[in-house]
């Protein structure tokens, strides 16, 4: 429901200037294991008929909204609260300096956060760092990878096990692909969207080439010509 209402396509016109692909999946789009997903609709009637039936049986709490104290932050959770206040869904937002908002990630201290992956999601290992249940922190946040949101699934377990073990190219994409879309079902992530990587070089800079996932390493190879 709450995926749902949020106008995506808005937000990257408004604040990203339109450099950005709406996510459907943790990969982005181009990456050899990325499924072919459309991504979530705008839809707040159908978001205020899911919350409907929710109310139905338990109080629909407010939502306490963590992120960074960066201007971009901040006007993404400006941006969220006004969506989900226009479903019924009231939110707090709580900027907190990075220290503690890693701390508070990873004990699990949080309603929703906002959190940017750079880099990590060209590797199929972000399915397992970031869903896979053995990637849930401890309480005291000593141990554990990417899964904040604590999502555990046994049958999602078993199916990246498999996914990551070595066989046919085809079979795996099409392994990683059930999981995606298990994933997107299951919506422990709220999938916004991948940034456009961008760079600027003078003609003395080269070769490179930029990758989809938003990483800048391939700047260690750069070289200057005369």
């Amino acid at each position: 429901a709450l995926a749902l209402a949020v106008d995506r396509e808005l937000v990257v016109r408004k604040l990203l200037g339109g450099r950005a692909r709406l996510a459907s999946s943790p990969l982005p789009p181009g990456h050899w294991a990325a499924a072919d997903i459309e991504p979530l609709p705008f839809e707040p009637p159908l978001a205020k008929r899911l919350l409907a039936d929710i109310r139905s049986s338990t109080p629909l709490p407010s939502i306490e909204l963590m992120t960074l104290p960066t201007t971009a932050d901040r006007d993404l959770a400006a941006v969220l609260q006004e969506s989900w206040r226009t479903v019924g869904v009231e939110t707090t937002i709580v900027p907190v300096e990075r220290a503690v908002f890693a701390e508070r990630l990873a004990r699990g201290d949080f309603g929703a956060a906002i959190h940017r992956f750079t880099g990590g999601n060209q590797f199929t290992t972000i399915l397992k760092g970031a869903f896979h249940s053995r990637s849930i922190h401890d309480r005291e946040g000593t141990r554990g990878e990417l899964n904040y949101a604590r999502f555990a699934d046994a049958e999602l377990d078993a199916m990246i096990d498999a996914a990551d073990l070595p066989g046919d190219r085809d079979a795996r994409v099409n392994a990683y692909a059930a999981i995606q879309r298990r994933i997107v079902d299951a919506a422990p992530w709220i999938l916004l969207w991948h940034p456009d990587n961008v760079a600027v070089a003078g003609p003395r800079v080269g070769p490179f080439a930029l990758d989809r996932s938003g990483d800048f390493f391939f700047v260690k190879s750069l070289t200057l010509h005369e």
